[in-house]
């Protein structure tokens, strides 16, 4: 499998469903062609902004339809993806995108995103294209592994966190591996309940929308 074809990918299965689990026990629902469509819609938008190829967005917030679409349309345009854990950074919004070269910050309106208090490069990740954005952050472009396509944060067993890059050919590999130890079957859904953050979580919904079974996640 080839990482850069998700996006089509997606769209091959374009009926199998997402099925988004609230807090309160309701649950929505949106097809890959949804998840395709308003993936290939943010790409648009980034690429109004300037966004390119190699630069760095951060992704900060609770697992969300959002939050899946702005990994695809990441990884569609060759950006690379900051995965900030929730709770787990003592540094502001604001030192996070110097610390980190950051273009732009997207976080989750959950964690008390005010667009009447927006700061330069962070953005909502709830997507309303009506809304004015400020420029991108201007950062030269950092020097990074080939091939890589997200940078994570874990604590292992040290307890301390510390940043891991994601290349898109471990990515592939492990996609292949994952797909090859459950046998995917269409009519297959696979549950994820630990946070997107985590590169596991992603690398298991990347299998789930390469291959073809439902996702379900909280």
């Amino acid at each position: 499998m080839q990482f850069n074809q998700l996006l089509a990918r997606i769209k091959s299965h374009a009926e199998q469903i997402i099925t988004i689990v609230k807090p309160d026990g309701s649950t929505s629902t949106h097809t890959f062609a949804r998840l395709a469509a308003d993936a290939e819609a943010l790409t648009e938008l980034l690429h109004a902004k300037n966004i390119s190829r190699g630069m760095r967005i951060g992704l900060l917030g609770e697992n969300s339809y959002e939050w899946l679409v702005w990994d695809i349309a990441l990884i569609n345009m060759g950006c690379i993806s900051v995965a900030f854990p929730v709770d787990s950074f003592k540094d502001t919004e604001e030192n996070l995108i110097d610390k980190y070269q950051l273009s732009y910050l997207a976080i989750s309106d959950e964690l008390g995103f005010n667009t009447s208090e927006t700061l330069r490069g962070i953005i909502p990740m709830e997507i309303d294209s009506t809304q004015e954005w400020f420029e991108p952050e201007t950062h030269t472009l950092p020097a990074q592994a080939p091939e890589t396509h997200s940078l994570v944060f874990s604590s292992g067993t040290t307890g301390r966190l510390k940043g891991l890059t994601i290349s898109a050919a471990g990515t592939e590999n492990l996609i292949s591996l994952f797909h090859e130890a459950f046998a995917f079957k269409p009519d297959d859904s696979h549950l994820i309940f630990l946070p997107f953050s985590g590169y596991q979580q992603r690398m298991v919904y990347y299998g789930c929308l390469f291959y073809g079974p439902g996702v379900i996640f909280g």
